[in-house]
């Protein structure tokens, strides 16, 4: 009888492994997508706050504090972004690795 339970047991802790394992994996692979999508939206941030100091040059606009408040406020917001990007990052984690595995040999 305590055999059984023995393998009962067993099964229900590789049974609840594997799903850990599976479900670990799916968090990283979005977290992943998330992370890449990251870079996109900063680029087009950065699109936007050069594009907004573009037409504070122009003539028409040249002084304009609005604008000016426009442009220092998207520089904040494009900071901020590279900073959530840097701090959730995965690459600087992948070239550590491989830096190490490099040391190594």
């Amino acid at each position: 009888m305590s055999e059984f339970i023995f393998y009962v047991l067993l099964l229900l802790s590789l049974s609840v492994n594997v799903l850990m394992f599976w479900y670990v994996r799916k968090l990283l692979q979005e977290f992943k997508y998330i992370t890449d999508n990251y870079d996109e939206i900063n680029d087009v941030l950065l699109e936007f706050s050069q594009h907004i100091q573009r037409i504070h040059g122009l003539e028409t606009y040249y002084g304009d504090e609005t604008l000016g408040g426009l442009i220092t406020h998207s520089k904040e917001v494009v900071e901020e972004i590279q900073y959530f990007i840097e701090t959730f990052s995965t690459d600087e984690v992948d070239d550590k690795e491989e830096k190490d595995e490099e040391e190594e040999e």
